[in-house]
């Protein structure tokens, strides 16, 4: 029973707090309408009789369990209300508002809760390639569009069981949880090389002009207990070392001579 009791605090602990005092509000008005129909039974039971009596005691009842129903019907529209636009905001504050993907806070947050399991978790670290020059050629509105056409060609390769996210100006973090083994370095330079074509595929028309427009990715296959700023660091690394190669390729963590933990 002690059990039982303790598992339905938990229970009610864990939902929002304003639900809680929204269902404490609704019993104590519930309660109170309750007391006071008895109160005004037993009032209308010693001063009047007959059809008076029974008039006055549907009346004396039926009142007070309406406007208790109203005033928990008020309440439940209200805070239905504030919970979806609650939602909506914690969901705008996720993203990043240009490009509609995870921001950088929302990715730590969903990467932290992972690092904890056994699995790995495969990183890619994205930069377009010489984006300095299409924000100088064609403006920086033109620039915001070519940074949403190069995030819709990833998510239409990206696995829907990883997390994309805009890291920073033109570069993109993807995290993928992958089992472990040396299979997972195979996966994560698949779905790397799988990335860098989809940009690559076709020109995006910007102004009426066709642009070509490249990518360079890092990779690093993080394990745990490897702390999450060597991870970056080893990701980042892979991706300066794509650049170095020419731009337009994909560069694993691991064949990185000069690699400093």
């Amino acid at each position: 029973m002690n059990g039982l009791i303790a598992r339905a605090r938990m229970r009610w602990q864990a939902l929002p707090s304003p639900f809680r005092r929204g269902v404490r509000r609704t019993a104590v008005i519930v309660a109170g309408s309750v007391l006071s129909s008895a109160l005004a039974t037993a009032i209308l039971f010693r001063h009047l009789s007959g059809d008076r009596y029974n008039d006055a005691l549907l009346a004396g009842t039926l009142i007070p369990l309406v406007l208790a129903t109203l005033f928990s019907g008020v309440w439940l529209r209200d805070y239905l209300l504030i919970h979806r636009l609650a939602e909506e905001n914690a969901a705008l504050a996720a993203r990043d508002e240009l490009t509609g993907v995870a921001n950088r806070r929302a990715f730590f947050e969903w990467l932290d809760s992972r690092r904890d399991g056994p699995e790995s978790i495969a990183l890619f670290l994205i930069d377009i390639d010489h984006f300095k020059r299409i924000n100088d050629r064609f403006g920086h509105l033109n620039g915001d569009a070519a940074l949403r056409a190069v995030v819709d060609r990833l998510r239409a390769v990206a696995p829907e069981t990883g997390c994309l996210a805009r890291f920073g100006g033109e570069e993109f973090i993807f995290a993928l949880p992958c089992a472990r083994g040396q299979d997972c370095w195979d996966d994560a330079m698949a779905w790397a090389e799988g990335f860098r074509r989809s940009v690559a595929a076709e020109p995006l028309r910007l102004d009426g002009s066709a642009l070509d427009v490249t990518v360079s990715v890092g990779v690093h296959l993080t394990t745990p207990p490897e702390a999450l700023k060597s991870a970056l660091y080893h990701t980042d690394v892979a991706l300066y070392a794509a650049k170095a190669a020419g731009r337009n390729c994909v560069i694993a963590s691991r064949d990185v001579r000069d690699v400093v933990s």
